[in-house]
């Protein structure tokens, strides 16, 4: 019996086993202060100091969503926050099509997993990507019931994962189909 389909095999995947977790920070949370940080999975040795309320798993991308006083941020391997992520029932936008959302003033924009705005926050509101394409306005208003809200007026338009306007903002609503 051959060795080499062996040797491929361990080829493929060793490095993702290793990636899996490899050299990315872990949360920890601190039993003095309630506080979570992120340590390095090997030493144990603390990378960024407790200062979050609740920390998640960093990403093969090297980019985590933690609870600072700033609220939901997206922080690098530094403890950098890089941006604020649009929340979607309590928590941080899912990525759909490889984009997520994010807040800037107000605004929404679309950022990847390795924290990097793809498309900047121009937008009053946006759905999330779907089939390569998502829905934006301008000049939109949120109406509120209760804890929820719609988006109603303004002109909606589609962008591709590039943030370029494929259908122009119009009066129309958000639909961005085929």
């Amino acid at each position: 019996m051959s060795i080499l389909p062996l040797v491929l095999l361990v080829l493929v995947f060793a490095p993702a086993a290793a990636g899996a977790g490899g050299g990315l920070p872990v949360p920890f949370e601190d039993a003095a202060t309630g506080l979570w940080g992120y340590r390095d999975r090997a030493t144990k040795k603390t990378v960024i100091p407790p200062r979050f309320s609740l920390a998640l798993d960093f990403n093969a991308r090297g980019t985590a969503f933690a609870v600072s006083e700033e609220g939901w941020v997206c922080i690098d391997r530094q403890g950098r926050t890089l941006l604020k992520p649009f929340l979607f029932d309590n928590s941080p936008d899912e990525f759909q099509g490889g984009l997520a959302r994010f807040v800037e003033e107000g605004r929404i924009g679309y950022f990847d997993r390795a924290g990097r705005v793809v498309i900047p926050a121009d937008y009053d509101f946006g759905l999330p990507f779907e089939k390569g394409l998502a829905a934006v306005c301008r000049e939109c208003v949120r109406e509120y019931h209760g804890e929820h809200y719609t988006v109603v007026g303004g002109k909606w338009g589609c962008v591709d994962k590039r943030g370029r306007l494929v259908r122009p903002l119009a009066e129309a609503g958000p639909e961005c189909g085929e």
